[in-house]
């Protein structure tokens, strides 16, 4: 499954559950504007993918083999170092798992 796709799964999932989810934008995106070049800023570089307003979780949503590239290392360290939560997901049922939003798995006595 694409990183888009995923993505799109886990709001879907999540905003099916009542949560408000915010997906991210981040780098330059080149436009033109009235006839004259220009770059609008999305989210600083590293920025993750979601943000689920109602938990105060940010979500870095990756394919199975995707990597963290250098500017989400750096983005998630200073998250860390302030007190913000980042996850890296990689499927719909980690994300769940993340938000605390899977029920208890019952062991066999």
């Amino acid at each position: 499954m694409s990183e888009t796709a995923l993505s799109k799964a886990i709001r879907t999932a999540l905003e099916q559950r009542g949560l408000w989810v915010i997906r991210v934008q981040s780098g330059v995106i080149p436009a033109v504007y009235k006839g004259r070049r220009r770059h609008i800023h999305c989210a600083e570089p590293g920025t993750p993918d979601l943000f689920v307003v109602d938990r105060g979780v940010w979500l870095e949503v990756k394919p199975a083999r995707g990597k963290l590239r250098p500017e989400q290392r750096a983005w998630h360290e200073k998250a860390a170092r302030c007190f913000v939560r980042v996850v890296v997901v990689r499927s719909v049922r980690e994300a769940l798992a993340a938000l605390g939003l899977l029920p208890a798995v019952r062991r066999a006595a």
